[in-house]
């Protein structure tokens, strides 16, 4: 039997993740937090904090990660949000 998996707005592309937002903030005195759909299973978002992200087709680097729901683990499609700085970091993850 296979179970199939949720569609996510999201892909990675050349090791780079690209995301659609789904709602955006301003996070007082921090910046623009968007609310992505998480792209994978993970027990933290240690592959997320530092790296190149495309969100809205727009280039950023993510600060920190905001979990909604609960404790890990984190599944797939289950949002969070992306604290991003802009533009791109030359040091990649």
């Amino acid at each position: 039997m296979t179970q199939d998996k949720p569609e996510v707005n999201s892909e990675l592309i050349d090791r780079v993740y690209a995301f659609k937002s789904l709602e955006t903030y301003h996070l007082q005195g921090r910046g623009i937090v968007y609310i992505v759909e998480n792209p994978h299973d993970c027990d933290d978002f240690q592959h997320l904090i530092g790296a190149n992200v495309l969100v809205n087709n727009f280039q950023y680097v993510v600060v920190a990660v905001e979990r909604f729901l609960h404790c890990p683990p984190w599944r797939m499609g289950e949002r969070i949000g992306l604290l991003v700085k802009e533009g791109w970091s030359n040091e990649g993850v």
